[in-house]
């Protein structure tokens, strides 16, 4: 196989963990698999301690920002010599998240590969799909019947999920009504999965069933009795407990949302945290600034550090700092606490005049990056990370240096980075030819495709938890957003130039990653 994985060695990516290694670069091109997640120990310390995952975010009209007002500014030790470590820094005054919220926050950022915006009318054909099969509809609406016949008569068959969260209300238990009406929901959503599971049964393209379960998940989703003030016996008792107050700031948060969101609910308070003063606090300085993307170097904290350092490769849609989240919260202070010669990309916020960036512009300055890393580690080669948009950039790039023989790259690992389309997953919801290229024409028309859209359509993957938990939580409650760093730093995104756009929509349709020569 051309791709092997070894042990780690001290110049490996991180301690006591395997790293991947491609042993023969000319022949890549031909095994990439299908999701490659570096198994390491720090991505389960990060997701266990709140780190998080590459994604898609909200739309910043910045195009250019300056990534030193987020990173502290400091001379770099010298390789081997003894270096500072930096003094323990308080942590802001945050309440944590209930083990909910934080994998709920996790979920939220763990997507984020740029594909096309689903339509109205795709989601209908969707549903349509799903819902239109003559004999499966009969059989369902049958059952159907029957089921809400039972519910009627006040059978016990049919419940919520212990663990769903939106029926947690001891009304829906006690209330002969509101447990009727849930247990008639349940009856719908039991039925539509079924249509769904029949149309997979069918043998239809992987493609089309994956939209079909995108858009049943959805209606599903929007169909709960919990998204209306009516069907939501806790916030009817919020308003009645604040004398119509909550009821009150929902719908000013609900106008807010439509004005300033897109018509989404807010996920967190975007003004809780400040780069630099909250988040993004390890010490380092940037050492190269090109117009693409500036290039950061984290200061050691330990007496010694490894020859070999590790460039990581973000996201071109995210920023650098969600490996670099709160104290104890951070992979960057991790990495340097074992050791690791830190650098990583900070990507520029493109605006539509940077609308003809494409591959080579970032692959280009990945290119420069390495050149400047290796200059400064005194290294002949460097342990590169690529983290989701970013491995594809990633793979790029090996692919050149595998047609060009450089060895720049000793190992290359990834996180939750897609890389064989071909392979199922849910994102194939989004890979119809229509799709791609009303979204390809769409980004052209504006110069880039904004880092809200992205998130819009990665929030709707997962609706209960990533839409209509803040429908409640904000608009029928009255709650303020919940304030997280994750969610802040997912609420903060970067928009992606057209020209790159379109590429990226080109792998994702001719799967050309994994055929030699197709990409050029």
């Amino acid at each position: 196989s051309a791709c092997s994985a070894r042990a780690a060695s001290p110049d490996a990516v991180t301690t006591g963990a395997p790293a991947i290694r491609f042993s023969s670069y000319a022949a890549y091109n031909m095994c990439v698999p299908s999701v490659v997640v570096a198994g390491m120990h720090w991505l389960y310390r990060t997701r266990r301690h709140g780190g998080l995952l590459p994604a898609h975010v909200s739309e910043r009209g910045d195009p250019t920002e300056a990534t030193m007002t987020a990173v502290a500014s400091g001379r770099r030790p010298p390789t081997g010599k003894k270096a500072p470590r930096p003094k323990p820094r308080p942590e802001p005054p945050r309440s944590e998240p209930s083990q909910v919220d934080e994998q709920g926050a996790l979920d939220a950022v763990e997507a984020g590969e740029p594909v096309g915006i689903p339509s109205a009318g795709g989601l209908l054909r969707g549903v349509a799909s799903a819902v239109l099969q003559p004999g499966s509809l009969t059989r369902e609406l049958g059952q159907l019947a029957r089921d809400l016949g039972k519910v009627v008569r006040g059978t016990d068959e049919l419940r919520p999920a212990p663990k769903d969260k939106r029926f947690a209300d001891p009304a829906w238990t006690d209330n002969p009504l509101y447990r009727r009406w849930g247990q008639g929901y349940v009856a719908l959503g039991q039925t539509m999965a079924r249509l769904v599971d029949d149309l997979e049964a069918k043998g239809v393209d992987w493609h089309d069933l994956e939209r079909a379960r995108f858009a049943v998940n959805a209606l599903t989703g929007a169909l709960s009795p919990t998204n209306t003030l009516v069907g939501n016996p806790a916030a009817l008792k919020r308003a009645f407990e604040t004398g119509g107050r909550s009821v009150a700031r929902g719908l000013g948060q609900f106008v807010s949302d439509v004005r300033h969101n897109g018509g989404m609910p807010s996920q967190t308070d975007r003004t809780a945290f400040t780069v630099g003063t909250d988040l993004a606090l390890t010490p380092g300085a940037v050492v190269h600034r090109g117009p693409v993307a500036e290039l950061i170097q984290y200061t050691p904290s330990t007496a010694t550090v490894r020859q070999r350092p590790l460039l990581i490769i973000p996201p071109p849609i995210g920023r650098f700092y969600f490996l670099d989240l709160r104290p104890g919260r951070s992979f960057v202070e991790y990495a340097v606490s074992q050791g690791l010669q830190v650098f990583i990309l900070s990507w520029r916020n493109p605006g539509p005049e940077q609308a003809d960036w494409d591959l080579d512009t970032y692959c280009t300055a990945i290119q420069d990056a390495l050149e400047v890393v290796k200059n400064i580690a005194g290294s002949e080669d460097v342990n590169t990370l690529g983290f989701c948009a970013g491995g594809i950039l990633q793979t790029a790039v090996l692919n050149h240096h595998a047609d060009t023989g450089d060895q720049s790259v000793h190992s290359a690992a990834y996180a939750v980075t897609l890389l064989d389309f071909d392979e199922r997953a849910p994102l194939g919801a989004f890979s119809s030819p229509r799709l791609l290229e009303l979204a390809g024409s769409a980004s052209r028309r504006k110069g880039i495709i904004t880092a809200r859209s992205l998130g819009t359509v990665f929030s709707w993957m997962r609706p209960d938890d990533l839409v209509f938990n803040y429908v409640v939580n904000n608009w029928l409650m009255g709650n303020e957003p919940p304030v997280f760093d994750i969610l802040a730093w997912n609420a903060d995104g970067t928009n992606l130039p057209a020209r790159l756009h379109q590429q990226f929509l080109d792998i994702f349709r001719t799967n050309a990653l994994c055929r030699p020569g197709a990409l050029t």
